[in-house]
């Protein structure tokens, strides 16, 4: 048989706009749900990104509100109500210990040692949960010290503490060569922790019961060792290394730059990713320096914890 044969007229420049407008729709409207969701590996930290970066709404945190009276008709579909800070999550109602607004005295071992002891009694939120469920188990430890301290604390104590990723924090050069023996376990900065990335005056020696520290206001440097250490934004450090879908602790003794840090990483959001956290606060009635008194340390425990965060004082 004969085939008709014909040309088509070449297509207008209306038509070619439509036929790609329809088939980028088709592409993203296949792809899309193949692409990985709730990512935040890796964003701008500034506070106008962030709070879109992290999406409130799937928060690891995201059933946390302040106790409602007793008769409120929400008590009745909400089992942590009673709490002052319910924290429900893979359906269990997690506890939290007390504040404690006591001042420890340095000065008397027993009485130390008492008030240390009530810190490590905090209620692991690690118990309550099924770890193996989570991405990635990560342990951010600033201020380590020495290796056999908090580290070891952590892998002994923690649940599942030995399959821990642990990232530690340490400028003081006499823990250096210690810490660096375990870097076949753990990732190890020589560096202080901050609100940006910078270098600045590290107070080393000459405060009694004060371990070294940031030259940070209220804090005297005459008459004090001092040396010049890289500091790295520990918030921005935070937001880059942990992801919604990690568990993350992170342990911060900074001998008084935690205020400034804290502020930061609720002004960001980026304690949204932290699931559990400890905190060695430090204040004026303790140390005899600084800007803090322990009604502020007090104020700023209670903050953390109306933000979501499951937070603990440590000592």
């Amino acid at each position: 048989k004969n085939r008709q044969t014909f040309s088509m007229p070449p297509p207008s420049l209306l038509q070619v706009v439509c036929v790609s407008a329809i088939t980028s729709a088709a592409v993203v409207f296949f792809l899309v749900p193949i692409l990985p969701a709730r990512r935040v590996q890796s964003f701008n930290l500034n506070p106008q990104t962030i709070s879109t970066a992290i999406n409130p709404t799937i928060s690891k945190q995201s059933n946390i509100e302040q106790t409602t009276p007793t008769s409120s008709p929400s008590n009745q579909s909400n089992p942590c109500a009673h709490m002052t800070y319910p924290y429900e999550e893979q359906g269990h109602c997690i506890p939290l210990e007390t504040i404690d607004p006591s001042i420890p005295d340095l000065f008397s071992k027993d009485k130390w040692a008492q008030w240390a002891a009530h810190g490590k009694r905090a209620l692991y939120k690690g118990k309550y949960l099924d770890l193996t469920k989570f991405k990635r188990l990560i342990y951010i430890d600033c201020g380590a010290h020495q290796y056999s301290g908090s580290i070891t604390w952590f892998r002994q104590e923690y649940p599942m503490g030995d399959k821990f990723i642990v990232h530690a924090f340490e400028p003081h050069p006499q823990w250096h060569k210690e810490l660096l023996k375990h870097t076949d376990e753990i990732n190890f900065y020589p560096m202080a922790v901050w609100t940006k990335n910078d270098t600045m005056t590290f107070i080393q020696e000459g405060f009694d019961h004060v371990a070294s520290k940031l030259a940070i206001e209220g804090w005297p440097q005459k008459g004090r060792k001092l040396r010049t250490v890289q500091t790295l934004d520990i918030v921005e450090f935070i937001g880059r290394t942990c992801d919604i879908d990690d568990y993350c602790v992170w342990k911060l003794d900074v001998e008084g730059a935690e205020y400034d840090i804290l502020n930061r990483l609720l002004e960001t959001g980026t304690h949204k990713l932290i699931d559990e956290f400890f905190c060695e606060f430090h204040f004026l009635e303790l140390h005899k320096h600084g800007l803090y008194k322990r009604a502020d340390s007090i104020k700023m425990l209670e903050k953390l914890r109306s933000h979501g965060m499951y937070a603990h004082e440590w000592a």
